[in-house]
């Protein structure tokens, strides 16, 4: 700074004095401060008027002064949650949004509220469904919502959008798990899993009938236990009935969300490249705010309304192959009739233990690896000879393909007939003759011509 200002290093002030003013500036032109009259300033001067440009941030609330104003107080799939140690005084902020079909998250606003009671947060939604019907000239219908397992939340989302005849609040299964993780801690390490596995088969039930007929066996074997009774006694009570049992994949469409995954990913966003991580007076937060919802709005994102699979998944079929985890089934004379089906054959990866953390995981790749519970649905059930898969439809039997959209079956499918490239985009279909022997083992191995994959080794030395 000496040299910069050429300035003698002893004339310059000392460190404490450079913040004072910095901060005194801030606080002063920037409006970073706490001070209500400023803060309703900015609130006003950005109030909703209809001509704002479509990048540009507004703000907006249900009740409004004479003059038209939003009133700022004194002493808001859709996923609704809340985050918190973004500012100094505690005010928690809640994130509203909606997933695509690929669980891409799309940011509709942002609220800061001094509690989370349903006084509070059923009007900050009222207030959100009433912008609506101002911009689109339609009323907001919502037929899934997505929010924390809060009392406050429940009642203010139902409240709202449960005019709806067909709207349903559903429950985040990594929310239910967390808490499921917290009440099983004492128990021995192989009834933990047990019961972890089984509340995952729930999670993939493919109806309500399944779903109860599950619930009914695994409350029965918890039950036979002296010891797990209590535990039985809370989770039935808790998680497999009442407002807050909704975490079973059959109550939505297949492929759009089931957790709160998306939005609190926003939330990691919004805390690593807007807060910085660090608690803000409530002038710069707004400003932050402000800033994330102008990049958000000119973000060139598309809303997905297909199912597009994740890079992870793509490089998952790439490391199985490369194991030989993945392959073409048998083909048989009427086996399968229609064009674009085959039969593809999973096996479970390798797991290796790491020992640090006292947990195992898959022995490929670690971009390609997925958790235990989410691994064994690519496999469990698999019939003889195969997955059905319909490349053409994106369709597969599997129950991985039944939560999420698309599978490794349908990806090596689609490769294997040429639909896709090695990075996951769709090509042209090759029109040609199929050449003779493409019925040999090697091409079904995934190997067109050329030497065997095998003798590669003998071929380095």
């Amino acid at each position: 700074m000496s040299r910069r200002f050429e300035t003698v290093l002893q004339d310059l002030p000392s460190l404490s004095t450079v913040q004072n003013v910095v901060q005194h500036y801030s606080r002063t032109h920037l409006t970073r401060n706490d001070r209500v009259d400023d803060l309703r300033k900015w609130i006003h001067e950005r109030a909703f008027t209809g001509r704002e440009d479509l990048v540009q941030p507004f703000t907006y609330a249900w009740d409004l002064d004479a003059d038209g104003k939003p009133v700022a107080p004194e002493s808001f799939v859709l996923h609704v949650d809340a985050t918190y140690k973004l500012n100094y005084r505690g005010y928690p902020v809640f994130v509203v949004g909606i997933s695509d079909r690929s669980r891409g998250f799309h940011l509709v606003s942002m609220f800061i509220i001094s509690g989370e009671t349903q006084d509070v947060i059923q009007p900050m939604l009222m207030a959100l469904r009433r912008l609506y019907s101002v911009i689109s000239g339609q009323d907001l219908v919502v037929q899934y919502a997505m929010a924390d397992a809060d009392q406050a939340q429940y009642n203010a989302v139902n409240a709202v959008f449960g005019n709806n005849p067909r709207f349903t609040s559903l429950t985040g299964i990594f929310h239910v798990m967390q808490k499921v993780y917290t009440a099983i801690k004492a128990f021995p390490s192989d009834t933990k899993a047990i019961i972890v596995r089984d509340l995952y088969d729930m999670h993939f039930a493919r109806s309500h009938t399944e779903f109860v007929a599950m619930r009914g066996y695994f409350l029965k074997r918890l039950r036979d236990v002296r010891e797990l009774r209590g535990f039985a006694q809370y989770i039935n009570g808790q998680w497999l009935t009442g407002r807050y049992s909704t975490w079973q994949l059959y109550w939505t469409p297949t492929g759009f969300a089931s957790t709160n995954n998306p939005v609190e990913t926003f939330n990691v966003v919004l805390k690593r490249d807007y807060t910085l991580r660090r608690r803000l007076k409530m002038g710069a937060l707004l400003q932050e705010l402000s800033n994330c919802c102008k990049d958000k709005s000119a973000s060139e994102r598309f809303f997905s309304l297909e199912v597009v699979p994740a890079q992870t998944l793509i490089r998952r079929v790439s490391e199985m192959i490369r194991e030989k985890l993945l392959y073409e089934g048998g083909r048989h004379q009427g086996d399968i009739a229609s064009a674009g089906h085959i039969r593809v054959i999973s096996y479970p990866a390798k797991r290796i233990n790491v020992s640090p953390n006292n947990r195992s995981e898959e022995g490929i790749a670690v971009t390609a690896q997925m958790g235990v519970n989410y691994a064994r649905m690519e496999f469990e059930g698999q019939p003889y000879g195969g997955w059905v898969v319909d490349a053409t439809r994106m369709w597969c039997q599997c129950n991985y393909w039944f939560g999420f959209g698309v599978c490794v079956h349908v990806l090596f499918a689609q490769s294997t007939l040429e639909y896709l490239d090695c990075a996951g985009r769709e090509i042209l279909v090759t029109r040609g003759k199929q050449k003779k022997g493409a019925d040999d083992p090697l091409v079904r191995d995934g190997q067109r011509g050329g030497r065997p994959l095998g003798v590669g080794p003998a071929l380095t030395y």
